[in-house]
């Protein structure tokens, strides 16, 4: 299947501490930042069948400290990287938690995880789907009549969860009004619901591709997910998440904070 480029998403402090959490789609921490993926701590890729899994290759101690070095920034305030493993133990922090009062950041801070509760959708809808409460190949269109533009083609639940959508990913520039930091920063308390955020970004939008015909990461796709979670489940995706996942498997650190909630408190489970 044909791949196209990622393109730039909506990631800012307002997406994060509003859409972040209603159903935490496609956004990114600004108070965080990724370790790049080098020689030193990416697999090598060889032959060796799945039975016998390759070790991952030692840390790099000398790598890790760059990554986060140098905080805060214009971009980034703060980082938390904890790794653990086959590959080693390390551990570190940069930054400051609190701009105003110059707190460093706590190695045990809790933070959002952003995109990664993508998987957190992805399963309930997948068991959803087992216990044939859903079809993957029905549409959005039929579990929620109304949500997109009329002239959009039939999407199915498993085109969201693939990203074979073709559901615009770049749009909402009028959601987002001018689109600049500054913007974001001034709106960073902000929020709406996961339909307005969906009727605001395919408004006056156009479909990237046909649904089936290319394949692109968009975090819409998973905003539209949440909201077929409940059509169908005729509960909260806060409910159907920690009855789902986080209770079973003990997540004791980890929640779904309400949608108009910014808050990140030390002391309060980890957000998705």
């Amino acid at each position: 299947m044909h791949t196209t480029p990622r393109r730039a998403r909506w990631t800012t402090a307002a997406a994060t501490t509003a859409l972040l959490a209603a159903f935490a789609a496609g956004t990114a921490i600004p108070a965080s930042a990724a370790v790049p993926m080098t020689a030193a701590t990416t697999p090598t890729s060889t032959s060796t069948s799945a039975a016998e899994p390759v070790p991952l290759p030692p840390l790099s101690p000398a790598a890790l400290r760059k990554a986060i070095a140098g905080l805060p920034n214009g971009d980034v305030t703060g980082a938390l990287v904890r790794v653990t493993g086959s590959a080693g133990r390390w551990s570190g922090t940069s930054g400051t938690a609190d701009l105003t009062t110059g707190r460093p950041v706590p190695a045990d801070a809790r933070f959002r995880i952003g995109s990664i509760s993508k998987v957190f959708t992805a399963a309930v809808v997948l068991q959803l789907a087992a216990e044939h409460r859903l079809d993957l190949n029905g549409t959005v269109q039929r579990y929620l009549p109304g949500l997109l533009p009329a002239d959009y083609p039939p999407v199915t639940v498993g085109e969201l969860l693939d990203h074979t959508s073709g559901l615009p990913g770049g749009g909402g520039a009028d959601f987002w009004g001018d689109g600049t930091n500054q913007w974001f920063v001034d709106h960073r308390f902000d929020s709406w619901t996961p339909r307005q955020v969906v009727e605001g970004l395919v408004s006056g939008q156009s479909m990237d591709f046909a649904p089936g015909s290319a394949q692109e990461y968009n975090g819409l796709n998973t905003f539209i997910a949440g909201l077929v979670v409940e059509q169908v489940s005729g509960r909260s995706f806060a409910q159907e998440v920690h009855d789902r996942i986080i209770r079973p498997l003990g997540l004791h650190a980890t929640s779904v904070p309400a949608v108009d909630d910014p808050r990140c408190p030390v002391r309060t489970p980890t957000a998705i």
